[in-house]
C-alpha cells in the first residue's frame, strides 16, 4: 500500500502518512486504531510503546 492509498483511507496527506512512519508525528488513538485495522496488524506491532519516555509535572504528562 502506498503512503497516498493511506492517506486517502484516513482522510489525510500522503505527507502525514509520512512523518507518521518516520515519527514525526504521533496519531490520535482513533486514526491509530483504524491504521490498525486497514494493515491487519496490532496496535502494539504498529507502534514502539516501549520506546516512549514521559515525565509528569504538575498534573500534566510531558513526552521526553
Amino acid at each position: 500500500m502506498t503512503q497516498e492509498q493511506l492517506g486517502k483511507l484516513l482522510g489525510v496527506s500522503r505527507q502525514t502518512v509520512g512523518a507518521l512512519e518516520r515519527g514525526r508525528f504521533d496519531p490520535p488513538i482513533t486514526m491509530a486504531y483504524y491504521i490498525s485495522l486497514i494493515l491487519e496488524q496490532p496496535l502494539n506491532e504498529l507502534f514502539d510503546f516501549e520506546s516512549i519516555e514521559i515525565n509528569i509535572k504538575n498534573g500534566s504528562i510531558e513526552r521526553v
